[in-house]
């Protein structure tokens, strides 16, 4: 199946909102294509529901300078590589692309996975991220399980998948996630500029690895002592006002576990409602995105707050972590600062295979921390405060 440009036959009532927002629809020849494109493509079932959100958002993405192809997408027939063929169609300009909705989604397997003899199948988006390198199946079971030359992601991925929520409807989630996300480009919801690292005890030994966040903000807590890596004082760090968190604990699609014995639920995140705006997660198989109420999405898709997680789908996560938190500390978007730290962990090696070939960003790609998202503050200004020497805009 093509994707289908969105049209004022199709779509009235969205394009009637999206008219008023200057939307501009793209199409997919070359010619047609900005340096800055931003690649929006919507489940055509999920669609209609979320109309008036989604102009939103295309709105911000155009005032901040991007040029959004906007697209439906009809998954029964499709297949990834049908997905990936429309994202390339969209180079030279293509730096990003957003997934709204279910997708096609690109398999990969690994045999002897993390050196134990184990197979992994998993949900791999570096292939719609890699748009040059050749992925094969080479057994034909319809997964991928080799890629060659070695790939380099020319462009970010973020997802919007709420389809496997059974807590709240789809199209709630989503558009409570495109409120949200408007609410923070604008200023709506500001935050402390501070970060959270939060280590569970077996890593409390070599803490010092997951301190990059440091490059990010001046004020942050460290919290890796045995003693305080507990679930009840995880709970109450949620509650407190960090714009980033970051955490190390053993994890399942559905739970944490803290100090070997304590568990956190999927329904204890979503009931928590934690305060932070972004997240990032050393924790197996959270942003496995086929599950039902699987944990990450539990963060992306809570009420108030979260409009970004980074987290894997498999067993295995995201280290290095200063190639990512670097590009961030700098004004780079999260989606950017993700690809080029997947630049330098995306040889198809057995070790990076395991550890990082099932990252994933859910949400919004083209946001930036707090400081740097002063641009996008222009209407409804009441008063300004200065916070650790960070402006914060309050609204009417």
């Amino acid at each position: 199946m093509k994707p289908r440009q969105l049209s004022s036959s199709s779509r009235g009532p969205f394009i009637q909102r999206a008219a008023l927002a200057l939307l501009l629809l793209f199409s997919a020849t070359s010619d047609a294509i900005s340096s800055n494109t931003v690649a929006v493509i919507v489940n055509d079932g999920l669609e209609p529901l979320i109309g008036m959100r989604l102009a939103d958002f295309v709105e911000d993405l155009e005032r901040e300078g991007y040029s959004a192809d906007v697209r439906t997408w009809h998954l029964a027939g499709s297949t990834p590589a049908m997905l990936r063929s429309h994202l390339q169609a969209l180079r030279p300009g293509l730096v990003g692309a957003v997934l709204i909705g279910d997708m096609p989604i690109a398999n990969f397997e690994h045999y002897n996975d993390h050196a134990t003899g184990s197979y992994a199948c998993f949900p791999c988006d570096l292939y719609y991220m890699d748009l040059d390198s050749t992925w094969s199946d080479n057994d034909g079971n319809v997964v991928f399980d080799a890629v060659s030359p070695d790939p380099c992601p020319e462009i970010w991925v973020s997802r919007m998948t709420a389809s496997t929520f059974t807590l709240i409807a789809e199209s709630d989630l989503v558009n409570n996630h495109l409120r949200k996300n408007r609410l923070y480009r604008h200023g709506g919801r500001p935050m402390a500029q501070r970060g959270l690292t939060f280590i569970d005890n077996d890593w409390s030994g070599n803490a010092q690895q997951y301190n990059a966040l440091d490059a990010v903000y001046a004020v942050r807590t460290r919290i890796y002592k045995k003693t305080l890596s507990t679930v009840t004082e995880y709970m109450n760090q949620l509650r407190a006002n960090y714009e980033w968190i970051h955490v190390a604990a053993h994890s399942s699609p559905t739970a944490h576990t803290f100090d070997g014995v304590g568990r956190v639920g999927n329904t204890n995140i979503y009931a928590a409602d934690p305060v932070s705006a972004f997240s990032e997660f050393f924790a197996c198989k959270v942003a496995l995105f086929t599950e039902r109420n699987y944990m990450a999405g539990c963060y992306a898709f809570s009420a108030h707050n979260g409009v970004n997680v980074m987290a894997a789908t498999k067993i295995g996560s995201m280290m290095d972590w200063n190639g990512f938190y670097g590009p961030i500390a700098s004004g780079r978007t999260v989606g950017d600062s993700f690809r080029l730290w997947f630049q330098t962990h995306s040889l198809p090696s057995a070790y990076n295979i395991a550890w990082y070939y099932g990252q994933a960003m859910l949400g919004d790609g083209t946001l930036k921390i707090g400081r740097f998202n002063l641009s996008a503050v222009v209407p409804s200004v009441r008063a300004a405060i200065v916070e650790i020497g960070v402006l914060m805009v309050q609204y009417t």
